[in-house]
């Protein structure tokens, strides 16, 4: 019986020194991620919901350099780029042939 406390001990203590070294390893690595800014420094119009509202109501005369804001928004990957890609897809799908090529 004391051979099977003896073991039991010895696990215990390997599988701890398991645990602390995946912890170690991991805070070790996460330490070199880049950090990228949440939001930008200065502020960007992002006007492309007015510019899909408009398309919407069948407005032709779009000025397409609204969406500079937008585009600098989702290159710089600031947080909820993502959501901002939504709706240039659904502008690129639903008045694609109405785009300037420039």
């Amino acid at each position: 019986m004391p051979l099977l406390k003896i073991k039991l001990k010895y696990v215990l203590v390997i599988i701890f020194v398991f645990i602390v070294s995946t912890i170690i390893c991991d805070v070790l690595r996460a330490s070199k991620y880049e950090v990228i800014p949440s939001k930008p420094s200065k502020e960007i119009k992002c006007n492309q919901d007015q510019i899909q509202y408009d398309l919407g109501n069948g407005k032709t005369d779009i000025n397409w350099t609204d969406l500079d804001g937008t585009l600098e928004f989702i290159q710089n990957e600031y947080d909820c780029s993502d959501f901002r890609l939504v709706n240039l897809i659904r502008i690129l799908y639903e008045a694609g042939d109405l785009i300037p090529a420039d």
